[in-house]
């Protein structure tokens, strides 16, 4: 027999390559889409501030009829939107950063990216949606179940690498 004959067949390299779903999903796990995602809302953070800014306290454009007064939904929902394009943006730079010093696995590692880049787009969407849609509202629970879990894995990985230092030292007296 002839030495091809008993190696395994080749498979093709269109189906060797991860699909369409699978490279989304790893670049949406990105640490540089994760930096873009970040900075992106702290700039949509500013903008949104600019534009409420332009109403309120007396600024130089009346108040929107559909905002309300102070403490109605609709600008309590605005101004917290507003704070968490640039809250959940600057715990997303520091995510990406602290990720990368704490040595998880790829998997964890794209867990904890991947759910803090949703609950970063998806929470100051709901709560700008929720402005116009009351209902929306409801939704909030799912971006910041996100959130939590990337910090999760995050604050689990600062306590292992703690105490393995902790460990280590131990050792070493």
């Amino acid at each position: 027999m002839s030495e091809t004959a008993l190696t395994a067949p080749s498979v093709s390299s269109a189906a060797s390559r991860p699909g369409v779903a699978s490279r989304a999903a790893r670049a949406f796990c990105d640490p540089d889409f994760s930096r873009a995602i970040a900075l992106s809302g702290m700039l949509l953070g500013a903008v949104s501030g600019l534009v409420m800014g332009l109403w309120s306290f007396g600024g130089p454009l009346p108040e929107p009829s559909w905002v309300g007064g102070y403490g109605d939904l609709p600008r309590r929902l605005l101004r917290l939107g507003h704070i968490a394009l640039f809250a959940l943006g600057m715990i997303n730079l520091m995510l990406v950063r602290q990720l990368a010093a704490f040595g998880l696995g790829e998997g964890a590692t794209r867990l904890a990216s991947g759910a803090m880049n949703l609950g970063n787009v998806l929470l100051p969407a709901v709560l700008f949606a929720a402005v116009f849609r009351p209902e929306m509202k409801y939704l909030l629970a799912l971006p910041a179940l996100a959130v939590s879990l990337a910090l999760s894995i995050a604050a689990f990985a600062a306590w292992r690498q703690w105490g393995l230092r902790c460990t280590a030292r131990n050792l070493r007296r």
